[in-house]
């Protein structure tokens, strides 16, 4: 599902994805989805050159017990739902015939060399974009420059807010991109081929939880609560919302060639919830816990639902055959008292994640988490030899006038400008094997709007010039 060619093609894929897609509905919290797809689909993308054609049937089909229900269509999608309830489980099944033209996906080897695109920075990619033609420009240009600062990798944000940057059946278009998907461009679908043409691999970044300020991208009947902004959340508790998220990312993965899922650090809003509080959205659950004989604390249970979403993502991505990765705060011990995860753990034992890349987005001279000194700290945590640590890195900090929380190195981004070279070849000496920037768009200071605000460009420009030496 990548570039269509024809206004007829264009038709057939809108029917495909409003009407055809294969979808799961998922009326028992306790149904658990797994889903396969060959490892070979997943080493390539696709381009399709002809009109698709669909034949749609529907199959419904009662499960009792601990049994398993597979429908497959000629798309090669298989779709598989075990339940140990009796429910009743409704899949349609599409048969899609059409004629493809192998593009082969990047492989990276060596250091990861990876950039952030935001859902901001995305809505800006196609703010001018009235016709497809034009959002596939944007795409190329994007792509072609992040290939020429010397990245690899690119994490392309899908979902921020409980919308979804490309076409889903799930969740509500962003509002960025709502008119160009419905005049039938997918925005990660050409992001992931012209990602691949240039040799640059693609993650799709989502923040699971995060719902926003717009209730109306809420998914109905799906728990959740909001901070004191205002600032809306699923509950992580909540089955129902785990097996959305899960939906979420089995769609991406079924439906893109995309070489990885990428969790942010939004899990519990930061420091919100105290430990030994049992607020009211949760409480039901938590009771219903403790009197199946659950002992963990309400502190430890939200830790546990987290660790089953992240260990139910990485059982997806490993059946489609690409990677998992968090990139959690640079603090370990506030992700784990304040927002409920316990990323320590998902790094020395495996089947959590393949990879951390926390966000060290500090300096040398940061008054309390000094850039070597935190990733000394990550670099001493227990970690499993299938899981892989990167480092994520403050590129948007480049000539900031005032970094308020570093206390003695405040003024140290705007007075130097060799904090990212220097950064780069700190990770390197010390063996750290990915990198990963945010965001990408600063690796243009002049060209950033507003950046004069808060930052001195022309130290920002000389930091460009220095990290791109070594990049």
């Amino acid at each position: 599902m990548k570039c269509y060619r024809s206004a007829a093609l264009l038709l057939a894929v809108l029917l495909l994805f409003t009407g055809c897609a294969p979808k799961v509905p998922v009326t028992d919290p306790e149904t658990v989805i797994t889903v396969g797809r060959p490892l070979s689909s997943a080493a390539t993308s696709t381009t399709v050159t002809e009109a698709a054609t669909t034949d749609t049937t529907t199959e419904t089909t009662e499960v009792s017990g601990n049994s398993t229900v597979t429908a497959t269509g000629s798309s090669n999608r298989k779709t598989t739902v075990t339940t140990t309830a009796k429910t009743t489980v409704t899949t349609v099944v599409t048969n899609v015939t059409t004629t493809t033209t192998a593009v082969p996906t990047p492989s990276v080897s060596g250091e990861i060399r990876g950039a952030w695109v935001s859902y901001i920075e995305v809505a800006e990619l196609f703010s001018g974009c009235s016709t497809a033609a034009q959002a596939r420009a944007a795409v190329d240009t994007l792509m072609k420059k992040l290939a020429g600062y010397g990245m690899n990798t690119v994490f392309f944000h899908v979902r921020a807010n409980s919308d979804a940057y490309y076409n889903s059946s799930i969740f509500k278009p962003a509002a960025a991109v709502s008119k160009l998907i419905a005049a039938g461009f997918d925005p990660l679908a050409y992001a992931v081929e012209a990602a691949h043409r240039e040799g640059l691999q693609l993650h799709a970044w989502i923040n699971p939880y995060r719902v926003g300020k717009q209730t109306a991208y809420l998914v109905a009947d799906v728990p959740y609560f909001s901070d004191t902004s205002k600032r809306y959340y699923y509950v992580p508790t909540s089955k129902a919302a785990q097996t959305l998220i899960l939906n979420g990312v089995r769609e991406v993965l079924d439906t893109y060639a995309v070489d990885g899922i990428q969790y942010d650090d939004y899990f519990y809003p930061d420091s919100l919830l105290k430990e030994g509080t049992v607020y009211s959205y949760e409480s039901a659950d938590y009771e219903a816990y403790r009197q199946a004989g659950g002992t963990l604390s309400v502190g430890d249970w939200r830790r546990a639902a987290v660790d089953t979403l992240i260990a139910g993502t990485h059982t997806l991505t490993s059946a489609k055959g690409v990677v998992f990765g968090v990139s959690p705060a640079v603090s370990a011990d506030n992700t784990y008292k304040a927002l409920y995860a316990d990323c320590r753990k998902w790094l020395k034992q495996a089947g959590y994640v393949d990879y951390l890349c926390p966000q060290i987005y500090t300096g040398f001279e940061h008054g309390s988490s000094p850039f070597d000194t935190m990733v000394d700290t990550w670099m001493g945590y227990e970690r499993h030899s299938s899981v892989q640590l990167y480092v994520g890195l403050a590129l948007y900090k480049i000539g900031l006038k005032s970094d308020t929380y570093a206390g003695k190195g405040k003024t140290e981004w705007a007075q130097n400008d060799d904090i990212m070279s220097r950064s780069v070849s700190y990770l390197r000496e010390k063996k750290i094997p990915g990198l990963c920037f945010y965001s990408y768009s600063y690796f243009e200071p002049s060209a950033k709007a507003g950046l004069s605000d808060t930052a001195d460009v022309n130290v920002a420009k000389r930091e460009i010039e220095n990290l791109l030496d070594v990049l």
